[in-house]
């Protein structure tokens, strides 16, 4: 093993390998550290703000909420008093003020409005012209001259931004606020509703007292009160205006991180966080110093927990590796043994490019199973419900396990089995192309399962003849009775709807309800029979079995003794003993004439289905009589007989004279069959194209157009095909510069390794050794050689 990893490390071809290898190895142990190093900067922030978050539920909320409600209340009390009826009736009267009885209501009102409110400088009532001011500090009341431009002024100052104004002073009856500070103005509209006021109260506010704290924070600690529009800041310590500078600061910091930041103030570290109010347009702002928020940190710990992990996840490689010399030693003798006859994927024969080769090959392999596995999912399925349909009893509980390894879940309440026939089926195939046909099925089976979602699961099993066969599964336990009616109900409905939506005309039988799995098989049974009364009662679409009088209906027998006499005459008819046709066609003549039990209209339908089966598999091997078939013509003139044995003389008639006519040079034939296989080969030998596929697509047996493409052209499907792909291999090899990758791709490979294998086998040399040894040289007078 040590020599094997020596030579590994010593080849050319492999160090670059190695050297990944490596760093591979050292990425995944590095992982971990970083993973941790991030884990524990995110616990540590998550640490930070749970911390942060509690100590400002304490000691922040309860100043936040006494501001929320004295800003609530003066907004409160200023729209009840604009919407009163003196405020109201001064709006719509000119020169209010100098009425003296309407002044006299108005003073009063707006006395009794200042008195209710707290921390107020003064109030002013305008109106367009004029209007009063109350001094709550002076405790006077006085009359306010007013221009065209200063009313104009505020109601745009009101309108831009917004009813609550920070500014210094200069609104009218305003005094100048002191040097560094700002005032406050709550400014509404009257009326409260409309395009343009008429009047406007404006309510001047002493921030100091408004913002100053009665519930402080700790100390060091700054609670901020931010305006509506966010341009300006008090702290309330002492209600005064944060500097511009610091405000500006702090807010380019919370708009890259408006929920939770880390910031400095006044030489001292902080955490920040913004919480705008659910009650009012106002924010605030948190500033808790760092030092007062516990951040516990658990690097050491991690950085131990790592450290064991790293020394566990060496000491089972460790294990591993041991486990593992066992199977290389024995591959490396394998590979001494036959060392001679091993296609290598590149000139340097070694055993770890053995090594290599050999795991690729099982990968691809286990990727190639994997893709089939998922492709054939659906055909195991149909062919497990299949048996399951067709086998008289079987084990409850090992159909539902073989189910759902398969991914079918089914519930315990019972199954109903119903058959959706196609009755004009013959010339449903010759009119249809096979994609249409399997369109339309999967259009009935899809639209069925649409339908029935309600209590009933829906599982579709196409026949790939006249009949779709549909599996009821109740999701729910339900009375008998109601499960009958919840799948007659589910088949009436797609009944309706196939019949308006799709030329075909169908007839449905129903099973009658199963108890389990073990079972299922009489109600499809049950489903088929009633399908066979439809010949004599054609009024109805839907058969229920359960409303069948199976004892008196002759026709359940004759419709199962008919299916045998169909299988008998297509054998002795494709094998071309037409006198054993006529026996088996009389022998159901005799039967029928001594039970003396059947309608002609049974016999008729009876007869008139073993013509069409047979013109039915003509048509799906292409082998059609010379003269054009008129379906509608045997109808009729099968309608108009009146006797059994007319009957049986024109089914014998008809059956002979289109077996005369599919007389033709099979030799011609064949021949044709071999060309066209030729010339789509040739074609098309760069792709993944096999010999079922393209027997498949011409309605032919694999075998048997194997054994023709033998004797017409000499070799087998795949010597030939294999033969194409390596000629044109090796002309890409000596005529290109393509790597072998690339031509293995081209000639149709999706594994090197594969074509490598079928390029030595034919040409007894590996690609790249072919190269060398047929390459032309030339020398490009561009380089310098």
């Amino acid at each position: 093993m040590v020599n094997l990893l020596l030579r590994i490390f010593k080849s050319s071809q492999f160090k670059d390998l190695f050297i990944r290898f490596l760093a591979v190895l050292c990425v995944a142990l590095l992982l971990p550290f970083v993973y941790i190093f991030l884990q524990d900067r995110s616990f540590n922030e998550n640490v930070k703000k749970k911390n942060f978050d509690l100590h400002a539920a304490e000691t922040m909320e309860p100043g936040k909420r006494m501001i929320d409600n004295l800003i609530l209340d003066f907004e409160t009390k200023t729209i009840e008093f604009t919407n009163s009826r003196a405020v109201l009736n001064a709006v719509n009267k000119t020169q209010i003020t100098k009425e003296f009885s309407d002044l006299l209501i108005l003073k009063n009102e707006l006395n009794m409005y200042a008195d209710s409110l707290c921390c107020v400088d003064r109030i002013s009532l305008l109106f367009k012209e004029e209007g009063l001011t109350k001094s709550i500090t002076q405790g006077s009341m006085n009359r306010t001259p007013l221009s065209a431009d200063q009313w104009n002024g505020l109601v745009a100052s009101m309108k831009a931004n917004g009813n609550w104004q920070i500014h210094d002073g200069n609104l009218p009856g305003e005094q100048t606020a002191e040097q560094g500070q700002k005032r406050i103005s709550l400014i509404r509209p009257i009326p409260a509703i409309g395009s343009e006021p008429q009047g406007l109260i404006i309510v001047s506010l002493d921030p100091r007292a408004l913002f100053t704290n009665t519930i402080r924070p700790r100390s060091g600690e700054e609670l901020w009160v931010l305006s509506p529009n966010g341009r300006g800041a008090f702290e309330t310590n002492t209600g005064s205006y944060i500097n511009t500078d610091q405000f500006a600061k702090l807010k380019q910091q919370l708009s890259a991180s408006p929920d939770f930041t880390t910031t400095s103030f006044n030489n001292r570290d902080y955490f920040g966080e913004l919480k705008r109010s659910e009650r009012t347009a106002w924010s605030y702002f948190y500033l808790i110093p760092s030092s007062h928020i516990d951040v516990y940190s658990h690097n050491q710990v991690l950085l131990g927990i790592i450290v064991v992990f790293v020394l566990a996840m060496a000491g089972y490689i460790g294990l591993e590796l041991r486990k593992v010399y066992q199977p290389v030693k024995k591959l490396i003798s394998l590979f001494n043994k036959n060392k001679d006859m091993i296609a290598f994927p590149n000139t340097n024969n070694n055993e770890f490019a053995y090594l290599v080769s050999a795991v690729t090959s099982i990968l691809d392999k286990e990727i190639a199973m994997e893709g089939q596995i998922q492709a054939n999912l659906s055909i195991i399925r149909q062919k497990i419900l299949k048996d399951m349909l067709n086998q008289a009893s079987g084990d409850h509980r090992k159909r539902v396990e073989l189910l759902g390894k398969h991914g079918i879940f089914v519930t315990p309440y019972g199954f109903i089995v119903s058959v959706i026939r196609i009755n004009d089926y013959i010339e449903f195939k010759m009119k249809y192309t096979s994609s249409d046909q399997e369109l339309l099925r999967f259009f009935i089976s899809k639209f069925t399962e649409e339908v029935s979602v309600k209590r009933l699961h829906v599982y579709t099993v196409d026949m790939n003849d006249r009949d779709i066969i549909l599996i009821f599964n109740v999701t729910e336990p339900l009375e008998h009775e109601h499960v009958r009616n919840l799948v007659l109900n589910a088949m009436e409905e797609t009944y309706e709807h196939l019949k308006n939506y799709l030329p075909l005309q169908i007839s449905i039988g129903m099973g009658d309800l199963a108890e389990d799995l073990s079972v299922i098989n009489k109600s499809y049974e049950q489903a088929k029979r009633a399908l066979a009364t439809f010949v004599t009662q054609n009024k109805e679409h839907i058969k229920p079995s359960w409303l069948i009088q199976e004892e008196s209906d002759p026709n359940i027998y004759m419709n199962n003794l008919r299916e045998k006499t169909q299988r008998d005459i297509a054998n002795a008819f494709f094998s071309n003993e037409m006198a054993k046709v006529s026996d088996i066609l009389n022998l159901l003549k005799k039967y029928i004439i001594d039970t003396k039990e059947y309608p002609i209209v049974l016999v008729r339908h009876t007869y008139l289905e073993i013509i069409l089966t047979i013109l039915g598999k003509l048509n799906e091997s292409s082998r059609r009589p010379n003269d054009s078939v008129d379906i509608n013509n045997i109808y009729d003139r099968m309608n108009n007989i009146e006797t059994v044995d007319r009957i049986v003389q024109y089914a014998e008639t008809l059956l002979r004279k289109w077996a005369d006519q599919l007389e033709y040079d099979e030799k011609t034939e064949e021949l044709t069959i071999v060309q066209k296989m030729v010339e789509y080969v040739n074609i098309n030998f760069n792709k993944e194209i096999s010999l079922n596929g393209i027997a498949y697509q011409l309605g032919f047996d694999p075998s048997h157009v194997s054994r023709l493409f033998k004797q017409e052209v000499g070799t087998n499907f795949m010597e030939y095909l294999l033969t194409l792909r390596i000629n044109h291999a090796k002309h890409l090899l000596t005529n290109g510069k393509m790597t072998v990758n690339e031509i293995s791709e081209r000639v149709g490979y999706n594994n090197v390794h594969s074509f490598i294998r079928a390029f030595k086998k034919f040409e007894g040399t590996t690609p790249g050794q072919f190269r060398d040894s047929n390459h032309k040289r030339f020398l490009d007078s561009q380089e310098v050689y």
